[in-house]
């Protein structure tokens, strides 16, 4: 199957887990092919009270096999003063996926985590894109993730990884291609 539209623009907030604007439930689907602009998309959640909470892909979760477009400003964020907190690919996160060829901007776009319980994780990753493999072709600026863990306990710890790209390719010709300016991960 394939999504040819246009655009996304400021979907998802507080009632999403996963996939502000597009969400794929099974790891046996697969979109053929997606082809639009996401910009916007955010998966919000304040105040979480559970002792696991996540969150995992503002703009898009699921597996496809060929994304083509502009990820701009599309963003997860979680806070909560009783539990773990985690949050992976501020744009895209792929549940699983064998190869994937992206092409196309990821700017502006973030994982941003903020827990002030004591005994409790919290982790912020891949601040664009999650668990991608294949091909990816484009630039990557500005995206980032944070983990803030304001309790004053050391039982408790915060972890970021990956600013902008977490990335395996499937084999010895798989290829990232494209600028990284400004990406961080703190």
């Amino acid at each position: 199957s394939v999504i040819d539209k246009g655009s996304f623009i400021s979907q998802g907030g507080s009632d999403v887990t996963s996939g502000g604007a597009i969400y794929i439930d099974s790891t046996d689907a697969n979109i053929d092919s997606i082809n639009a602009d996401f910009v916007g998309n955010a998966i919000i959640k304040n105040n979480l009270t559970a002792d696991w909470n996540f969150a995992e892909g503002g703009a898009f979760y699921g597996n496809a096999s060929n994304i083509r477009g502009h990820f701009v400003n599309n963003y997860i964020k979680l806070t909560s003063n009783t539990g773990s907190l985690y949050g992976e690919g501020g744009a895209i996160r792929f549940s699983s996926v064998e190869g994937s060829n992206i092409v196309g901007d990821f700017i502006g776009n973030y994982v941003e985590i903020e827990s002030s319980y004591d005994d409790y994780h919290i982790g912020a990753k891949d601040g664009a894109v999650g668990s991608a493999r294949g091909n990816v072709t484009g630039d990557f600026i500005n995206n980032h993730v944070l983990a803030i863990n304001a309790s004053n306990s050391t039982k408790g710890g915060a972890n970021a990884e990956a600013g902008a790209l977490d990335w395996s390719g499937i084999d010895d010709n798989s290829l990232v291609t494209g600028n990284f300016i400004g990406n961080y991960a703190k």
